[in-house]
């Protein structure tokens, strides 16, 4: 079966994704979802998790102390982030993916936490970035084991050998994710449900890409101000920049840039 990898151009948010799904294990998850679902003291959660509060607190400083946190806090009262909300969704869209209802019974059902474990599990149990990356990677159907190598070099942040990456891949072989077939591997079942669940989270954690606003303007040396399309992204104006530097070579100036950039608007 072959996915849309909608993060596949966002290693960063992949990573992103796959240190949230680390740090998830089934008593943060529902520390997390309860948070979420209102205003809960600390005792509180911990009664329900029959768990002890500085079992909780811990919880807590893993969900914020992520790069990107879940949970911020003000003195004693903790709340989700925007991104922690966004993570509970698709943590419900998963449960309702694979017939496992994880958006009912999380304040009142303590049999939330072994729901979640059973179908979450292994994500939160591995220690690094590859075995993500590798899921990642099978997304789009069956791959070579030179495929998935390249793929991984590509996106990790750290330095990883082909011995290290076909080691990663092993365990995800193990923990019934994906099959291998001679030099080739593909996603299983499982792997496939648990590869959308890494996608939908690694959509969180992709920045929009900022666009020029409109009440922006530039003085030119003749005093002349101008004013750039907001409709132009960065990226955009920075690509019109650089043919103008390949057409004209030295320097290149605003005029011809804002040209170049209601031009292209028109195209």
């Amino acid at each position: 079966m072959s996915n849309t990898r909608k993060a596949g151009n966002h290693p960063h948010a992949i990573r992103n994704a796959g240190a949230v799904l680390r740090v998830l294990t089934p008593p943060r998850a529902a520390t997390l979802v309860l948070v979420r679902g209102g205003d809960l003291t600390q005792r509180a959660i911990a009664d329900h998790l029959d768990r002890t509060p500085p079992a909780v607190s811990n919880y807590f400083e893993r969900l914020e102390g992520l790069p990107q946190p879940l949970v911020e806090r003000d003195g004693h009262d903790h709340w989700a982030t925007s991104k922690g909300k966004q993570v509970v969704s698709a943590i419900f869209e998963f449960g309702a993916r694979v017939g496992t209802d994880l958006q009912s019974g999380w304040r009142d059902d303590t049999g939330w936490v072994d729901r979640y474990a059973d179908s979450v599990s292994p994500l939160y149990e591995f220690r690094s970035d590859a075995p993500f990356l590798i899921l990642y990677a099978l997304g789009t159907g069956k791959l070579s084991f030179s495929e998935i190598e390249d793929t991984v070099k590509e996106w990790s942040a750290d330095t990883i050998t082909r011995s290290q990456i076909i080691s990663r891949l092993r365990h995800v072989e193990d923990a019934e994710l994906a099959t291998t077939i001679g030099e080739s591997a593909q996603l299983t079942e499982k792997g496939e449900a648990q590869f959308q669940l890494l996608d939908r989270i690694a959509q969180v954690f992709i920045e929009p890409e900022p666009v020029l606003d409109a009440s922006m303007t530039y003085q030119t040396e003749d005093e002349t101000v101008l004013r750039l399309p907001s409709e132009l992204t960065v990226n955009e104006l920075e690509a019109i920049v650089d043919e103008f530097k390949e057409e004209y070579g030295g320097e290149v100036t605003l005029q011809l840039v804002q040209a170049r950039a209601v031009s292209r608007l028109k195209d």
